[in-house]
């Protein structure tokens, strides 16, 4: 059975930096609409950030993002630090 998409192809992060020279990853701290996020997605033409204090994400125009830090993972999560 073939599927479809009504939007489209959705966009990569990369397809996003060929296309509006921002560069994002996965777990970047950014700012937009006066409000601090991290980025969860790319879908479609929008960067889909998880704003602090909420549980699901929203869509942002890449260009209405500025980047406050990298993506930071802890090296020992309390699931790994069991573990040794």
């Amino acid at each position: 059975m073939a599927t479809f998409n009504l939007h489209g192809p959705g966009m990569s992060f990369k397809d996003i930096k060929n296309r509006f020279g921002a560069s994002f990853q996965r777990g970047d701290r950014v700012f937009c609409e006066g409000r601090l996020g991290t980025v969860a997605s790319a879908n479609h033409k929008h960067v889909r950030v998880r704003f602090d204090g909420k549980w699901i994400s929203a869509p942002c125009e890449p260009r209405d993002l500025q980047l406050v830090g990298p993506a930071v993972f802890p090296s020992t999560t309390p699931a790994t630090a069991a573990l040794q």
